[in-house]
C-alpha cells in the first residue's frame, strides 16, 4: 500500500514565549492586525481599531507584551512571530489581558492558550488575585474554555462599541 507524505509540517504551537523588543513593535502591530482581519471586519472597522493594534511602548519596555515563536512549517529557517499578547493596568484599577494575537495561519494550534498561560502566570506570581479581558465577541468561547467568567460588558475605547469583559481568577487556577 502507497504511503501518503505530507510536503509540509502543519504548524506547531509556540515554540518560545519572550518578552518583546521595542524593534519589533511593528511586526507586532501588523501581526494583530491581520489577526483581527481575519475574523470578517470590513474596512471602515479596521482602520477605525487600527491605533488600538500597536503594542504601547512602554509596556514592551516594561516586559509586560509577550511574543510567541514558532518554527516555520518546513522546519527552516529562523522563528517567526506566532502571536503576542500583553497585560496592562486600566483606569478602573484592574489588571487586563489588553491584547492576544495569534497569526491566522497559527490559530487553533495552541499558541494562543500558550500565551494566555504564560500572560496569567505572569499576573499570579505579581500577586494579581484576577484579570480581566475586555473580549471581541469571536474570542468568547476561547476565554471560557479556560476559565474566564463573565463580568458584564464594558465600553471599547477603541470602537464605542458594547463588549464582553471576562474575568480569571487566578486564586481558583491550578
Amino acid at each position: 500500500m502507497p504511503r501518503s507524505w505530507r510536503t509540509t509540517a502543519p504548524p506547531s504551537p509556540a515554540d518560545n514565549i519572550r518578552p518583546a523588543r521595542p524593534d519589533e513593535i511593528p511586526a507586532l502591530a501588523a501581526l494583530a492586525f491581520e489577526a483581527k482581519a481575519s475574523h470578517g471586519y470590513d474596512d471602515a472597522f479596521m482602520e477605525r481599531v487600527r491605533e488600538a493594534l500597536v503594542p504601547v511602548r512602554v509596556d514592551v519596555l516594561a516586559g509586560s507584551v509577550l511574543v510567541a515563536e514558532a518554527r516555520p512549517a518546513d522546519a527552516c529557517g529562523p522563528a517567526v512571530f506566532a502571536g503576542w499578547g500583553a497585560l496592562a493596568w486600566r483606569d478602573d484599577g484592574e489588571r487586563y489581558v489588553e491584547d492576544l494575537w495569534v497569526a491566522p495561519a497559527r490559530q487553533r494550534c495552541g499558541v494562543g492558550t500558550s500565551l494566555l498561560r504564560a500572560l496569567l502566570s505572569s499576573a499570579g506570581e505579581s500577586g494579581d488575585r484576577c484579570v480581566f479581558v475586555e473580549s471581541d465577541p469571536h474570542a468568547v468561547a476561547f476565554y471560557r474554555r479556560h476559565g474566564a467568567v463573565d463580568a458584564g460588558e464594558i465600553t471599547s475605547r477603541a470602537t464605542g462599541r458594547s463588549l464582553p469583559r471576562l474575568r480569571f481568577d487566578l486564586a481558583v487556577r491550578p
